[in-house]
């Protein structure tokens, strides 16, 4: 139990001490309180707080936010991926190490987050300011968690909203040129485009993630670029998927397959010329579906349709006729 001693200082004033136990049994006190009313109360909520499990030792706070901070930084290396570890990092040296670092996480109040929120947020993007606090949040978080501070004064506090993103898409027309003005990288331009591929996902896949029967990729890493280097790390957890592919899109990609093994990229190759008897035979084996006698220029048989409505008969006849698919349009002149 906690006992209450009063004591005089060097001026003569009288005031109260609280002398108490922690929970692992080491002895500590208070002192500095004005009547024994407020030493009494105090007491009662140090009993209350190691009853409940919440108690936290005073001298916790006077831990600086620049102490904890590279810790947190360390612990993340464990499991965040390279790209969200590059953004913490950034977010800590520039905009919040300059402002806490030399501030006790006792000392941090709301009122003050919110104010460097506001003011940050007057020469910075939204986007800036909801990831700067994400990270002072996640230090405090990380303090309370190991019974450093009983709350985080950072949760709850008022953020500004992302703008709205601006979408422009490409008709199929449109994509169609831009994958034929694109060359060698076609395939690419298709994938993005109609796969609905991100960058980092397309770079880093492979010819084992092609089901060419199928006609789906299986999407299980992604490519960053971090200080200049290359980095190939798995999906988030649970983010997986397959996504599924029309056929000309599958026949481009099995045009850059030639030649490659299982690990090899599935939408880049070397010089981007693949000889028309290799091309005519990945498009016709590999590709799945392709009709023999295909010209073995893919791009000159296919193009993206603009609805997914099918095509009459006669329709279907006439693109066979022209040794196409017949599913597939032939590309405009």
């Amino acid at each position: 139990m906690a006992t209450i001693e009063k004591y005089e200082t060097r001026a003569g004033t009288a005031l109260y001490r609280v002398r108490y136990r922690t929970p692992d049994n080491r002895q500590t006190d208070k002192r500095g309180f004005t009547t024994k009313r407020d030493a009494q109360d105090f007491a009662n909520t140090v009993e209350v707080s190691k009853l409940r499990g919440e108690f936290v030792p005073v001298s916790s706070g006077a831990v600086t936010v620049g102490q904890l901070g590279p810790l947190w930084l360390n612990r993340q290396r464990g499991h965040a991926k390279a790209a969200s570890l590059r953004v913490y990092e950034s977010a800590w040296l520039t905009n919040v190490a300059p402002r806490w670092s030399a501030v006790t996480i006792a000392s941090v109040r709301r009122s003050d987050i919110q104010a460097w929120l506001a003011d940050l947020g007057g020469h910075r993007g939204a986007e800036t300011v909801r990831k700067a606090h994400r990270v002072l949040s996640a230090i405090l978080a990380d303090a309370v968690a190991d019974r450093m501070l009983a709350a985080n004064p950072a949760a709850g506090v008022k953020l500004p909203n992302r703008p709205p993103a601006r979408h422009v898409y490409l008709s199929a027309e449109q994509l169609s040129a831009l994958a034929d003005e694109a060359g060698p990288y076609r395939p690419l331009v298709l994938l993005l485009g109609i796969g609905g591929l991100r960058w980092g996902e397309a770079a880093a896949l492979r010819v084992s993630d092609v089901d060419w029967l199928r006609r789906r990729v299986q999407l299980t890493r992604n490519a960053v670029t971090v200080n200049g280097h290359a980095v190939v790390g798995t999906l988030k957890s649970g983010k997986d998927r397959s996504v599924p592919l029309p056929q000309f899109v599958t026949d481009a990609l099995a045009v850059t397959a030639a030649g490659k093994g299982p690990r090899g990229p599935a939408v880049v190759h070397g010089s981007g010329r693949v000889s028309r008897t290799a091309r005519a035979a990945v498009v016709a084996g590999v590709g799945g579906g392709a009709v023999p006698g295909c010209r073995p220029r893919v791009s000159a048989c296919y193009r993206p349709r603009p609805t997914a409505h099918g095509r009459s008969p006669g329709d279907r006849r006439r693109r066979q006729r022209q040794g196409c698919p017949a599913n597939a349009r032939p590309a405009p002149p």
